[in-house]
């Protein structure tokens, strides 16, 4: 099964000042970094609420955790006599969504749904005859600006899930069809304004009869020792989307 959590970054707030004592030297640093302190804030959230979600799949206290981050290449888990999990990480605006599987990689994109003023040169530069077919189809620009941004985030979840990041050309990355060089790639549904699609292998044999699990965070109290209880959860506020 593949797991899909969004968080709000300003639900999960307080929980910033124990997440720094989680964080290993090198994300420090990468936090650090940020040019400025908005950029600074969405690592550490984003680093912070990765190593709460895998501490309560594996089990380990957030800090105890491993995880490589290597220039230009895509973080992972590296188990220490551990199952390993695989993971990835988007984040646009207010939300954040992790997906997380323990047989297979993936990725995922979310993009919050913003007007372009430049969308038809944007299109024509990073996606295929086909894909601008389908957009100028649309009978009205809302239309056409929810399929851009549902392209452009199965491509980025199609190119996550590679480990390339947007290195190589989106403008090679097909999504007319659900199935692109040997991967699923499918929208989600998530919050309201956004856009987010999930990408993973094609059918795998984990995956058969199984589903993907989507749990949207909404915590009801902003205390910080029920925040980290209820991410430390399982989420039970999920639905199932199925993908056999």
């Amino acid at each position: 099964m593949i797991e899909l959590v969004f968080l709000k970054k300003d639900e999960i707030c307080p929980l910033m000042s124990k997440m720094r004592s989680w964080l290993s030297t090198t994300e420090l640093a990468l936090v650090e970094a940020g040019s400025v302190a908005k950029v600074q804030e969405e690592r550490l959230l984003s680093y912070g609420s990765l190593r709460l979600l895998l501490s309560s799949r594996l089990h380990k206290r957030p800090s105890e955790l491993f995880i490589e981050r290597l220039p230009g290449q895509k973080p992972r888990y590296l188990p220490q006599g551990d199952p390993g999990i695989y993971f990835s990480v988007s984040h646009s605006s207010d939300w954040m969504l992790f997906g997380f599987s323990y047989q297979f990689d993936l990725g995922v994109d979310l993009e919050r749904r913003r007007p372009l003023d430049d969308m038809p040169m944007m299109a024509k530069s990073h996606f295929s005859p086909t894909e601008r077919k389908s957009i100028s189809e649309k009978k009205d620009q809302h239309e056409r600006l929810c399929a851009f941004y549902r392209t452009w985030c199965r491509k980025e979840a199609y190119l996550k899930q590679k480990g390339t990041g947007i290195v190589e050309d989106l403008f090679k990355v097909e999504t007319s069809w659900p199935v692109f060089q040997g991967c699923q790639i499918r929208d989600i549904e998530g919050p309201a304004g956004y856009a987010a699609a999930l990408c993973f292998p094609d059918e795998p044999p984990s995956l058969r009869g199984r589903g993907v699990k989507v749990d949207i965070f909404v915590p009801h109290d902003d205390r910080s020792d029920h925040l980290e209880s209820c991410l430390y959860g399982h989420l039970s506020r999920g639905r199932v989307l199925r993908v056999d």
